[in-house]
């Protein structure tokens, strides 16, 4: 039977588009929901058009005892630990199975490395019994349902790329957190970038300054004299003493307005080695 959308399709151009039937199913320990990447349910047996991406999920009846190995399409094995795929309708046969086992006693092996310009200086699991945390090496086996941590630090010259997860990517911050439902590969890739170093200094020394960068969504500080990758956005933010208030910035050598909603602070994103000095007066 055809469904709305390819009606609609057909209605608009004229001409059948081409279609083919979607079968879904699990084996023992859970079930599979399926709906199109616009919010459409999809039932197993549906006719859809070649082409469409479909969201598949499984829902695992005890999560505390069982997880997803992989799946199957048409009979060959595929996405293995995922409990979401994206799928696309090929012509032809499209019957997708989900693999449920038992988890092994022994939990799951967790195995991590990190790509040249820089390492991976910790990873940890929780202890389910006092929450502590507990280092491990990799490739050790980690009771399941762990919670994760790991750390990654950088070469000079060099920024985090990005993680992965089991071939997932995971952004590009210093620590990452996962959960060991399954055997996990872990993999942290760095760049290489430019470097450019930062100055800063107080006229007169009549008050403070405060200089710092975003770090894993906080506000890092630095000292004068530290190198940032190219990109990064510097705050500079002055404190006066008593009885004085900003004048001007001076950045590499060139005079610049105090902004009027933000006098006190001044960003600037690094292209360049940078020199700024705050330039206070009194009120």
């Amino acid at each position: 039977m055809l469904t709305l959308l390819t009606m609609v399709l057909t209605a608009l151009t004229g001409t059948a588009q081409e279609t083919a039937v979607i079968t879904f199913s699990s084996t023992e320990g859970g079930s599979v929901a399926a709906s199109t990447t616009d919010y459409r349910e999809v039932n197993s047996g549906d006719e859809l058009a070649v082409g469409t991406e479909v969201v598949l999920r499984v829902n695992l009846t005890a999560y505390e005892t069982h997880y997803v190995k992989g799946w199957t399409v048409n009979g060959a094995e595929a996405y293995p630990y995922k409990q979401t795929i994206y799928y696309t309708i090929q012509s032809g046969a499209n019957d997708l199975k989900a693999i449920i086992e038992a988890i092994p006693a022994e939990g799951f092996k967790v195995t991590y490395k990190a790509g040249i310009g820089g390492k991976i200086t910790q990873a940890q699991y929780q202890d389910k019994q006092n929450y502590a945390m507990i280092d491990f090496a990799s490739g050790d086996p980690l009771p399941a349902n762990s919670s994760l941590e790991f750390t990654a630090e950088p070469d000079k010259g060099y920024v985090i790329d990005h993680w992965t997860i089991n071939g997932d990517s995971r952004g590009n911050q210093e620590h990452i957190y996962a959960n060991a439902n399954s055997p996990l590969d872990v993999e942290v890739t760095f760049k290489q970038v430019t470097m450019h170093k930062v100055n800063y200094s107080i006229a007169d020394n009549n008050g403070r300054l405060q200089v710092t960068y975003p770090k894993n969504y906080t506000d890092e500080p630095i000292a004068s004299g530290d190198e940032l990758p190219e990109g990064t956005q510097v705050t500079f933010f002055v404190f006066p003493n008593d009885g004085y208030k900003i004048e001007k910035w001076i950045v590499n050598g060139v005079d610049v307005a105090p902004g009027e909603d933000f006098p006190q602070r001044l960003q600037r994103v690094l292209m360049e080695d940078l020199t700024v000095q705050a330039v206070l007066k009194k009120t």
